[in-house]
């Protein structure tokens, strides 16, 4: 149901308060208007501008679209909104409520300090968001730049709900999707952030919570298209992943029987 850490909308270039508050703003008079298609028209319209300024390409491999992005956030904006009693309908804090669940953020509250955080490009949420965006487009050179000038990056999580670190990313699964993208040399991608520190067992609040490196990548459709899933969970084997209990079922329930048959293998063989 959304929103979910995958469907999370993504942030424009230089996002500032002032401009989220007015989208908050209209939000409200869309609410109270007497136009049954008002909150549509506005969520239609946020979708495209975000599309537009940050220069996404949606393809049909990413597990969001714009379409998608459109129903589900008027449908979370109507029932939001409309709840509870009719002095809290179409209010502000709910508008802007929504708009910080929208983005992958628990509330308003922490929505508006990782914007604050963001106008610094030496602040940790700037660095994180600069070295994912290198790890989902393969630029190696960049991330080790990040990496060597910022160590705790490598140990560090996202300001968003789910909380993954930059590991997660390289697995395709669970975090935004958007960034949902496996580059050719995501193999070199993740040694890297293993020399560095990364904690290989770490765990993301996505699919429940508890989420593991290893068990994304071997339930990950990307890695797998690629041909280089089983490359992947070697390389986090090798520097100490642990095969959890649910994860060989995960892979069959999630379509991936390659992944499933590979760690049931080397669960066996210790």
């Amino acid at each position: 149901m959304f929103p979910n850490p995958q469907d999370a909308l993504p942030l424009p270039p230089r996002p500032s308060l002032e401009q989220f508050r007015k989208l908050a703003d209209d939000l409200v008079k869309a609410c109270k208007s007497n136009d049954a298609e008002a909150i549509r028209t506005w969520a239609a319209a946020w979708v495209h501008d975000l599309v537009t300024l940050t220069g996404l390409t949606i393809t049909n491999h990413l597990p969001v679209s714009i379409p998608g992005w459109i129903d589900m956030v008027t449908e979370f904006a109507q029932r939001h909104l409309s709840a509870g009693d009719a002095g809290a309908r179409c209010s502000l804090a709910g508008a802007q409520y929504v708009i910080a669940r929208s983005h992958g953020f628990e509330n308003w509250l922490r929505f508006s300090e990782n914007l604050d955080f963001l106008k610094n490009r030496n602040s940790a949420v700037s660095q994180f968001e600069a070295a994912a965006d290198a790890v989902i487009a393969g630029d190696l050179h960049t991330l080790e730049r990040l990496l060597l000038e910022h160590p705790k990056l490598a140990r560090a999580r996202s300001a968003r709900e789910h909380r993954a670190t930059l590991l997660h990313y390289v697995s395709a699964n669970g975090v935004e999707g958007y960034r949902q993208k496996t580059p050719k040399n995501i193999v070199a991608i993740a040694e890297l952030l293993l020399a560095s520190g990364a904690d290989v067992n770490a765990e993301a609040d996505v699919y429940g919570g508890g989420a593991t490196p290893l068990a994304l990548v071997a339930t990950s459709i990307h890695p797998q298209h690629a041909g280089l899933q089983t490359a992947l969970m070697e390389k986090l084997l090798a520097h100490g992943a642990v095969i959890g209990d649910s994860d060989v079922s995960d892979c069959i329930a999630n379509g991936q029987p390659q992944a499933a048959d590979f760690l049931a293998k080397r669960k066996r063989s210790g």
